[in-house]
């Protein structure tokens, strides 16, 4: 289920708009003048015109407030190409404060992903308050807080954890900082991360009856699909690579994290990987509904490098895209400044969050008012 900001990017999803009684985090959805509505829209614009290839984003159509968010894990680290799932919450006082995020790819609040990223969803970073270092300002937006979130999954998460140090000569058993007992200790993590990203991020993502995403709009999931069918040989040539010399090994975390998995268990993951390329290759949709796959013909599902945007998977979500980005003013809208942006940009987001908190009003921007 997810928005659409303006009226023509409006998809049929079987749920009807609230109205401004709807409660989030304990407050009115649109209380007081409907601001925090109104920046939120902006934020998502501002979101889609960044393109990233990494990082996608979708509002849900009868809370605007609620934000789900599918991070891919950079290049080059352990959690590459990983499909890492969080939720916003933008409370009524938003931008003065920040969201609530959790991180929902955990294996059922089993795995700990990094340092700041723990098994109970816990996202640890100082501009949300969960975190020591600079503190949230008005001036941050979606973007630059999945942007910070994406920087975590950096290449040494090892050293994301503040007392590293002390955590190699406690674990490993020789003098503090001694460069190669750290170096071991960095492999060492990098070695889970990689396995349980592989396992969680992907292989459980992608599991249709999956706890970690039970939650994901259609056209988010769809977007991680239509990935998994792009990146699929880099997933099974990584499991192949690191099946010969790690298969059956037992994982040893640095931290010692009970939650670790007994061993590596790579054959079965392989096995798992190919199971999922038959599932994911014929089906192109997913049932709005159950969430289930629906098996249809789809042109493509030969060719696992397709471009993202030219997958019929992924279309809903970019025509989303395409829309909000046609409908909504051009002029510069995040530098906050007394005489940035135009009266007319104003009045038009003005009206965007008034039709949205009062629904009854709407249509001069051309809403149409779903059908339940």
């Amino acid at each position: 289920m997810v928005i659409m900001m303006m009226a023509s990017a409006t998809m049929s999803t079987g749920a009807a708009r609230v109205n401004n009684t709807t409660t989030t985090n304990g407050g009115c959805v649109g209380g007081g003048d409907g601001s925090h509505i109104k920046r939120i829209m902006k934020d998502l614009q501002e979101f889609y015109r960044e393109n990233s290839e990494d990082i996608y984003a979708v509002a849900e159509d009868n809370d605007l407030t609620r934000v789900h968010a599918l991070i891919r894990g950079p290049q080059g680290t352990p959690y590459e190409k990983g499909f890492f799932y969080f939720i916003l919450n933008f409370p009524t006082n938003y931008p003065i404060s920040p969201p609530t995020v959790k991180l929902m790819t955990t294996n059922a609040g089993t795995v700990r992903f990094n340092p700041n990223l723990y098994a109970c969803g816990r996202v640890c970073l100082s501009i949300l308050g969960t975190w020591n270092g600079p503190p949230w300002t008005a001036v941050q937006t979606l973007f630059t807080i999945l942007l910070s979130i994406q920087s975590l999954m950096n290449e040494k998460p090892y050293h994301n954890e503040p007392g590293y140090e002390l955590g190699s000569r406690l674990m490993l058993g020789t003098n503090r900082g001694n460069p190669d007992n750290i170096t071991q200790a960095v492999n060492s993590y990098n070695d889970i991360i990689a396995y349980e990203t592989i396992r969680v991020a992907v292989v459980g993502m992608l599991d249709p009856y999956s706890v970690d995403g039970r939650n994901m709009p259609v056209v988010l999931r769809n977007v991680m699909l239509a990935a998994f069918r792009s990146d699929y040989d880099y997933f099974e040539r990584t499991v192949r690579w690191r099946s010969e010399t790690m298969d059956g090994q037992r994982p040893s975390d640095p931290f010692g994290d009970c939650g670790r998995p007994r061993m590596f268990e790579y054959g079965k993951l392989l096995a798992q990987l190919t199971g999922l390329k038959t599932t994911s290759a014929g089906p192109d949709a997913v049932d709005t509904d159950a969430g289930q796959v629906v098996a249809t013909v789809v042109t493509n599902n030969n060719n696992l490098s397709v471009n993202l945007r030219n997958s019929l998977l992924a279309k809903d979500y970019f025509d989303m895209v395409d829309r909000v980005l046609a409908s909504a003013p051009t002029s510069s809208m995040f530098n906050y400044t007394e005489n940035n942006g135009t009266d007319d940009d104003d009045d038009f987001w003005d009206k965007m969050a008034d039709d949205w908190l009062y629904p009854d009003n709407a249509g001069d921007l051309g809403y149409e008012e779903e059908e339940v």
